[in-house]
């Protein structure tokens, strides 16, 4: 946790061998801003992160999860800085930014739910550096991870 977490995204070209600027702030600590959840705006920004996870899915859109960040709403700590547990999608061809799932506060528990039963309101602890991959099915996985202790859960989101 630097406390100087950057938000901006950039793309590298492997046969120019150029970076190019894609969306986001070079200011340090960018506020996230997240709109209406399942909706994408030039205006939504998971803001500045350190250690958050993604992934990219078939469309090569980039995912987004967790990682220390600032909240849109204080905790009951009473700051927004912490551990986030905010699904992200980065539309490649919109370049916009849709929240997806989780909450907008810092330091949220999650909802476990059922052990081996999907649903739409479960969603995992806030954390970050977690481990992440993308199965053949186009399934997200996210194993573990660190909020004030080390997590050992496994959770599958499907796109």
């Amino acid at each position: 946790m630097s406390g100087s977490d950057l938000g901006d995204l950039w793309e590298f070209s492997p046969t120019t061998k150029e970076w190019k600027w894609v969306i986001g702030t070079s200011a340090l600590n960018q506020a996230a801003v997240f709109g209406t959840q399942g909706t994408a705006s030039t205006s939504n920004t998971p803001g500045g992160r350190d250690s958050a996870v993604g992934w990219t899915d078939s469309s090569g859109n980039l995912w987004l999860f967790g990682g220390y960040g600032d909240g849109a709403t204080a905790w009951s700590g009473g700051v927004t800085w912490g551990d986030m547990n905010d699904l992200w999608e980065f539309n490649t061809t919109t370049n916009e930014w849709t929240w997806m799932s989780g909450s907008s506060t810092a330091n949220q528990p999650g909802v476990y739910g059922t052990l081996g039963v999907a649903s739409a309101t479960y969603t995992p602890a806030a954390r970050d550096t977690a481990v992440v991959w993308t199965d053949s099915s186009g399934n997200f996985w996210l194993f573990g991870g660190q909020n004030t202790g080390f997590f050992n859960d496994l959770w599958r989101y499907q796109p």
